[in-house]
């Protein structure tokens, strides 16, 4: 993968520093227009956020799908950045919740 999918959120497109995280964390999000919206279920999300999760609890973005992309795709691409960090990939409660 490219660092255009891995890395779109980070300066320059480069890769971070990965001791500075715990986990890879996927959201759901939805563009609220000033600020996007993390923490969206499946079926409402415009797209997924794949952050990094601080060893301090603090959410840092590495990277977004594209519009439209499905939960699938951003597992895979959080599973190409968990082979390449060696940190699990957790998912977003709200990612967990069964569809209406």
């Amino acid at each position: 993968m490219t660092p255009e999918i891995l890395f779109n959120c980070c300066t320059r497109l480069q890769e971070p520093d990965w001791t500075q995280f715990k986990a890879i964390h996927i959201s759901g999000c939805i563009d609220g227009g000033e600020y996007i919206e993390a923490g969206q279920p499946a079926a409402s999300a415009e797209f997924f956020g794949i952050y990094g999760i601080h060893h301090s609890g603090e959410a840092e973005a590495i990277t977004d799908t594209t519009a439209g992309a499905d939960l699938a795709e951003a597992e895979v691409i959080a599973a190409a950045l968990s082979a390449r960090s060696d940190l699990p990939v957790e998912l977003h409660p709200a990612l967990k919740e069964p569809s209406a």
